[in-house]
């Protein structure tokens, strides 16, 4: 490779917060650091800040990362090589790796890369398959690039949207006939969450997303997608109808994830019951936050009514 292109990383922080876990890492990179480009924007809506970075940026490629965002060496590269492999495509990203050393870590890694656990998502935290051309399901904003000049045609992120703001861009994109590559190659680290609070609340926000993300912007969405609602309305069903039979589904469901548990936890029994309570957990969770985004959702649709 004889020339590299300039490449614009955007970190959105939140005030008085630090990119540093990501700067550190951008110096070892393996490019030329002459050609990085680094924009941190401060803020409360990272969609907002990401679209103010890109007012700012220079480069021919824009990378998305976040603040706890560690790049490996040849991320750079491998992207640029992927986008010479692959000249139609606007978009390359990767998994975002998850590492940690306690159960709980261990415990919200075996979920969050298995299909059973979270679908096609589970390419974004883990290596999987082969280069492909993908969509928004296994695309993820904190390892994500984009050719700057698709941004001239179109507005970037929307900012009434956070977090799903990059689905929502990708699958418009791709709508209008653009390709995006994933290459699992192209791999940044992140650690997985240390307190079972902070992993709750990123399931139901990704929950509540999806569902505000669907009625600000309609489109196709997987059946499979809206199984954790379907799943909580099933469960309070359990509550009001006493009928035996009807819990067969769920103990064909815990048979399902005990043995999606005892396949992760490779050996470590201790993670076994752990891995089991975080499916169900996420789940039911990620159920409840589609529920609440529909009620966002259509909260706001009225108020603009109301408005008009």
């Amino acid at each position: 490779m004889d020339s590299y292109p300039l490449i614009s990383i955007i970190i959105p922080v939140r005030p008085g917060a630090s990119a540093q876990t990501a700067i550190d890492s951008i110096q070892k990179a393996d490019y030329p650091l002459e050609l990085i480009q680094t924009i941190v924007e401060e803020g409360l809506n990272p969609s907002r800040q990401r679209n103010e970075g890109i007012k700012k940026s220079s480069g021919e490629i824009i990378f998305f990362l976040d603040d706890d965002s560690e790049i490996t060496p040849g991320l750079f590269k491998e992207t640029v090589k992927t986008y010479q492999a692959y000249p139609n495509a606007i978009g390359v990203g990767g998994p975002a790796v998850l590492y940690g050393n306690t159960n709980l870590q261990k415990g919200i890694i075996a979920v969050l890369t298995s299909y059973l656990g979270v679908y096609k998502i589970s390419a974004r935290y883990a290596p999987i398959g082969q280069t492909r051309e993908t969509d928004e399901n296994e695309l993820i904003s904190c390892n994500l690039s984009l050719k700057r000049e698709i941004f001239r045609k179109n507005n970037g992120f929307n900012d009434k949207l956070y977090p799903n703001e990059e689905n929502a861009l990708i699958q418009s994109l791709i709508n209008q006939g653009y390709r995006f590559i994933y290459n699992p190659q192209c791999q940044i680290l992140r650690q997985a969450d240390s307190e079972i609070e902070a992993f709750l609340r990123r399931i139901f926000n990704y929950g509540r997303g999806r569902m505000e993300q669907l009625f600000l912007k309609p489109s196709k969405t997987s059946f499979l997608r809206l199984l954790p609602l379907g799943f909580l309305i099933y469960l309070f069903g359990l509550l009001f109808i006493p009928n035996p039979y009807l819990y067969l589904p769920f103990f064909a469901y815990l048979i399902l994830i005990s043995v999606a548990s005892a396949s992760a936890a490779k050996k470590k029994l201790k993670i076994i019951p752990l891995a089991i309570a975080l499916f169900l957990a996420t789940h039911i969770i990620y159920g409840f936050g589609e529920a609440f985004g529909i009620y966002t959702a259509l909260k706001h649709q009225i108020n603009v009514l109301i408005r008009h």
